[in-house]
């Protein structure tokens, strides 16, 4: 096994929902604009003593008007990023990441709970019309709700 995928759930987990927009220097929206911006985003939401672990677009807005999934190859002067941020305590992330180093084994992904049992058990039309997910744990219980 060379690496693994890790979902976890913490009781400190913060989820920041952050928009931020950035001009468009050519015709066109290229893969260069996303990953600039998901970048500035990222750098935005950095909280002190937290890593960021999944930044996840909840949906582009072009040009102050067309909201959209994915915006590449569109033609634009604006585009607005508006994402979740999952973080975890800083000190929880280290002690993890140095644990898989330990016994030789990358990670590949570090997942919030809630994001990946979404993905599994809830089909596009259930997140289309509206859903609530919870997800009761041990100790904790996480819910995400899909409306529009």
């Amino acid at each position: 096994m060379d690496e693994v995928y890790i979902t976890i759930s913490h009781p400190n987990m913060i989820v920041t929902r952050f928009n931020e927009q950035k001009r468009i220097m050519s015709d066109k929206i290229i893969g260069d604009d996303i990953d600039h911006l998901m970048k500035i985003v990222a750098e935005i939401a950095q909280q002190p003593n937290y890593e960021i672990i999944k930044l996840l677009p909840v949906h582009w807005i072009v040009d102050e008007q067309l909201t959209v999934a994915d915006p590449i190859a569109m033609e634009g002067r604006k585009l607005e990023l508006v994402a979740d941020i999952f973080s975890i305590p800083k000190s929880f992330y280290t002690s993890l990441t140095e644990l898989f180093d330990k016994i030789n084994i990358n990670i590949a992904d570090i997942t919030p709970n809630i994001v990946v049992a979404s993905e599994l058990l809830l089909d596009f039309d259930q997140k289309d019309l509206g859903t609530l997910l919870i997800d009761i744990g041990y100790n904790q219980t996480s819910y995400v709700v899909y409306e529009n």
